[in-house]
């Protein structure tokens, strides 16, 4: 049993460690940046007849539809940061889940 709880504080300690966390946001800052572009790119390819989609692409109709792309990426680093946050302090974890909150709605 001891074992096994020390193989996942270390697995949580190597996961979670500080040089992590800033190669994750360098990570998130880049992710959001390219999908921001891509996701306009496809808009603009589709708006001028480059490419048809077999389906209903309401997310590809619309410029403003393309700042989904990086909210949900910079959602999905929140959510690693809650998971950071909630082992050290009760009221940044609270805080961090605000903040998901309101991606959520401003999304």
């Amino acid at each position: 049993m001891k074992k096994s709880l020390a193989f996942f504080d270390r697995t949580f300690e190597v996961i979670f460690s500080d040089n992590n966390q800033k190669k994750i946001e360098r990570a998130t800052l880049w992710l959001s940046i390219v999908g921001f572009i891509t996701h306009l790119i496809l808009i603009y390819a589709k708006k001028f007849g480059w490419f048809h989609t077999l389906f209903e692409a309401s997310l590809l109709d619309d410029p403003i539809s393309a700042i989904y792309t990086p909210f949900s990426i910079i959602l999905i680093y929140e959510i690693y940061l809650l998971i950071v946050y909630l082992p050290r302090s009760f009221t940044t974890a609270v805080s961090k889940q605000f903040e998901i909150i309101s991606l959520i709605l401003i999304k």
